[in-house]
């Protein structure tokens, strides 16, 4: 039997296939079914969870759901999502699949699905609904379940995300339920790392660094950690254990773009703005997501900028321009460039001619000082009247 990266790996690259084909593959029944025969070898979360379900195997399920959603449910609506998995419920009653496990994907489901359409709030209010909902019954199925608690979390920590919060989330609440999942498995790295976002969201910086090291020492190989407590460490004038931290994310995932925006923002804070520039022209290299690669390109330009260094900028607003010709902020990025570059340029040519100027006129103030010196040296003096004499 595939393990879950095999049975992922294989998921997604037939979607990546599909896509190419133009064709757009629906998340099926049988899809779903593999992803739970997938999570089976985790155990009964009804059975002895604490002592069970060990971190690495709560992450491999949280990065195993993750992947799935974002490979296949985008072909999929709410309701039809809904219906699979209460006919799955039907056909495993009998096997090892928990029912809270079941609630909890669905859950999830809803949760992964509202990241669709992130700007339509009444339609992610809806599928946050049901998440909360779904979230609930797992925890009183059962109230051991780490991962329903920190799910219960996750939705909490969106208080601010919109303008109105009509399924009345606090970060307070959030903070609850992550200290219940805690309370269950102290060693869990998810509700770790959900700790540590929680304190990064209140700026308590001692306290990020503080899980993330926990989180770090179950799960050392995790580069989000470190780029997440070298920020910490930024934030707290502690710049060689930050850039440290940020190196390490590099390290162990070279390939990743957002360890690069890091280091870029650790030489802004430092005004190393060169080096700044290096490491975000690195993470648009990198990046696949076109809006990014703007962002990322469009900060480079303000750096170039700071450097009036103006034919650099130049250069990164026509590759702006060349991801979107309509960005309306790389074509007054241009017009602004252009008329910074003149300026420089007439600045330039006007201090050429001052210097010029200056230049000359030390020249005649030099040879007026030494006519100055000359006439009154005594023996010059002697000299001229002897001359007139003859």
């Amino acid at each position: 039997m595939l393990g879950a990266k095999e049975i992922f790996d294989k998921e997604i690259k037939q979607q990546t296939k599909a896509k190419k084909a133009g064709e757009q593959k629906k998340l099926s029944k049988e899809n779903l079914l593999g992803f739970l025969k997938c999570i089976q070898g985790i155990p009964n979360t009804l059975k002895n969870s604490e002592k069970e379900i060990n971190s690495d195997g709560l992450f491999e399920l949280q990065e195993a759901i993750n992947k799935l959603s974002k490979a296949s449910f985008n072909g999929i609506s709410v309701d039809q999502l809904g219906e699979h998995i209460e006919e799955i419920k039907d056909e495993n009653q009998n096997n090892n699949i928990s029912k809270s496990y079941l609630w909890y994907l669905k859950a999830e489901a809803y949760y992964y699905l509202s990241v669709i359409d992130l700007a339509n709030q009444a339609f992610v209010m809806n599928l946050w609904l049901k998440a909360a909902l779904n979230y609930c019954v797992a925890t009183e199925l059962n109230p051991e379940f780490v991962a329903a608690w920190n799910g219960l979390g996750k939705l909490n920590s969106n208080e601010d995300r919109y303008d109105s919060n009509p399924l009345g989330f606090t970060s307070k609440k959030a903070l609850e339920y992550y200290e219940k999942a805690l309370a269950q498995n102290e060693k869990c790295v998810i509700t770790l790392i959900n700790m540590a976002h929680y304190y990064n969201s209140q700026n308590k910086h001692k306290d990020v660094i503080d899980y993330c090291t926990k989180a770090i020492l179950l799960s050392h190989k995790d580069e989000n950690l470190f780029i997440l407590r070298g920020e910490a460490y930024k934030y707290l004038g502690k710049s060689k254990k930050a850039l440290n931290d940020i190196n390490k994310a590099i390290e162990f995932n070279p390939e990743k773009a957002s360890s690069y925006v890091a280091k870029a923002k650790f030489f802004e804070k430092t005004k190393e703005y060169e080096f700044a520039t290096q490491q975000y022209l690195k993470a648009a290299e990198l990046v696949h997501d076109l809006k990014c690669k703007v962002v990322y390109y469009h900060r480079v330009w303000y750096l170039y900028r700071e450097l009036k260094q103006y034919a650099k900028g130049l250069q990164v607003i026509e590759k702006i321009l060349e991801l979107n010709s309509k960005d309306a902020m790389g074509l007054q990025a241009k017009e602004d460039c252009e008329n910074l570059q003149r300026k420089e340029e007439s600045f330039e040519q006007k201090k050429g001619e001052s210097d010029k100027y200056f230049e000359q006129l030390m020249r005649e103030e030099k040879d007026k000082n030494e006519r100055k010196s000359t006439n009154k040296n005594p023996r010059n003096n002697k000299k001229r009247k002897g001359r007139l004499k003859n």
